[in-house]
């Protein structure tokens, strides 16, 4: 579960970063 959890995370953050970017 945890691992799931910091999948989605590490996601999301790669996506605002390619946002901003």
């Amino acid at each position: 579960v945890s691992e799931g959890r910091v999948s989605m995370i590490n996601g999301w953050q790669s996506m605002k970063s390619y946002d901003t970017k």
